[in-house]
């Protein structure tokens, strides 16, 4: 289903990301431990369904673990350092006014990709979710093709 870059979030968001990523594979969950404690693993606000399979370079194996950059800062700020994203909370049109999007997304995200002549900017009710989508408009556009299972 396509969706809006600007209207992605959680799951959807994060599954983009991973796209936007490029070196992982995001897919549902197949299982889990018995004594796990759901209500502390989603204490972040990550969807429990969703992992991403990534190479653990010091047992030479493929692990599954819960992917959520627009969450979690230990898993996003990364991407936002290396984007070199600036945040703030207005903007200035083209006459110089300052404009702002809905009540709801009040961090506004910017980042400047090599080969664009424009930087990208999107907005989110919080930095992670604002910088998320930046990131994933500034690598697959405005709109991206979102898995049904995801909407």
């Amino acid at each position: 289903m396509m969706m809006k870059t600007s209207e992605l979030t959680r799951a959807q968001l994060n599954w983009a990301v991973a796209q936007a990523e490029g070196d992982k594979v995001y897919r549902p969950r197949l299982g889990r431990p018995d004594d796990w404690d759901k209500e502390a693993y989603l204490a972040d606000g990550s969807d429990d369904r969703w992992v991403v399979r990534v190479q653990n370079r010091n047992v030479a194996r493929f692990v599954d673990w819960t992917y959520n950059p627009s969450g979690s800062w230990w898993q996003g700020g990364p991407i936002i350092e290396r984007a070199g994203m600036e945040f703030s909370s207005e903007l200035c049109d083209d006459s110089g006014r300052y404009i702002r999007c809905g009540p709801e997304d009040i961090y506004l995200a910017k980042c400047q990709i090599e080969d664009a002549m424009a930087p990208t900017c999107a907005w989110g009710p919080t930095h992670l979710i604002a910088a998320m989508r930046c990131y994933v408009a500034s690598k697959l556009g405005a709109e991206v093709e979102v898995p049904e299972e995801l909407t």
